[in-house]
């Protein structure tokens, strides 16, 4: 016959796997107060950020872009764009 000390032992091990031992909103974390002790890594710097943009803006200048809408068309106008109305 099993002993009480074990009986007890294997119900106290049971039982911290079901949950009973202790209240659920003491051992889940509350997410939602969670602060990042760390300062964000930059992926570039801003040497690089400032070529991506002068890269993107030329590549605008020289190419363009195509916009199908009309009435976009018309609101790139009205806002300084250089519109070519025979690119329908």
């Amino acid at each position: 016959m099993v002993d009480d000390a074990a009986r007890d032992s294997r119900r106290e091990r049971r039982r911290g796997r079901t949950g009973e031992a202790g209240s659920e909103s003491s051992r889940r974390p509350n997410y939602h107060s969670l602060k990042n002790p760390f300062l964000p890594q930059p992926i570039f710097s801003d040497d690089q950020v400032a070529s991506i943009h002068d890269t993107a803006l030329r590549v605008l200048e020289e190419l363009g872009i195509k916009v199908l809408l009309p009435q976009a068309r018309e609101h790139f106008a009205r806002a300084g764009a250089l519109v070519d109305p025979d690119t329908d």
